[in-house]
């Protein structure tokens, strides 16, 4: 989405991609960009560059050839970013649907030992009348 949002306001590939290096979070991910700002600082094409140590999935070398044959890279990309936006948002919806009830059989089973430990004593106490 960095990329998309630099290359729609206009600055250059090279500086967008240094730009978009310098924010990834990720030290794979920041190599094989600066490895793609020296391949198309070099005159290679950002296509060729992404495809090739095989790093980045094939949607988004696709997306990346048509936005650049078409000359709407930016728009390409953000389509990237929203289409990874989804998958994130679903990933984080189904591991939310597997917590939640762990979650409570967890807390449960807690306040289940927590009222059994209370009353231990007061039955014992009873037995002994």
């Amino acid at each position: 989405r960095t990329l998309a949002t630099l290359l729609s306001g206009g600055v250059p590939m090279l500086e967008s991609l240094k730009i978009t290096s310098s924010t990834a979070g990720n030290v794979i991910l920041e190599d094989r960009i600066v490895l793609a700002r020296t391949m198309v600082s070099e005159g290679g094409n950002l296509t060729d560059a992404l495809r090739e140590k095989a790093f980045f999935p094939i949607m988004i070398t696709q997306m990346v050839s048509v936005g650049e044959a078409t000359g709407n890279l930016d728009s390409m990309l953000g389509k990237v970013a929203d289409f990874y936006d989804d998958e994130v948002e679903t990933a984080v919806g189904a591991l939310l649907s597997i917590l939640e009830p762990i979650l409570l059989i967890f807390i449960g089973g807690l306040i289940g030992s927590i009222v059994i430990s209370m009353y231990l004593p007061v039955f014992s106490l009873m037995q002994q009348f």
